[in-house]
């Protein structure tokens, strides 16, 4: 084989001194940057929390699209009254 082909040794060396390198690369950017190591949680799954309806505010949507609500009907979660609506 020409001089310019690796073995396999040489190869595997190569590899190896990559992997430690990115490893190295990888703690150095976690230990002066931490807000990127650490993903945020979405603002958008915290927000979806505080969203419900009243007793009063489905009624008033069932008046308004003509459908007079029965208490099993009030009692669905939001997502299956407005399918029911």
């Amino acid at each position: 084989m020409p001089a310019s082909h690796p073995t396999y040794a040489r190869l595997g060396e190569a590899v190896k001194r990559g992997m430690v390198a990115t490893a190295v690369l990888v703690a150095v950017t976690g230990a002066l940057a931490p807000g990127t190591a650490v993903a945020e949680p979405m603002v958008t799954a915290t927000a979806a929390e505080g969203i419900g309806t009243t007793e009063a505010q489905r009624i008033a949507a069932a008046g308004l699209v003509g459908l007079d609500p029965t208490p099993d009907v009030l009692l669905l979660s939001d997502y299956s009254f407005i399918r029911a609506l």
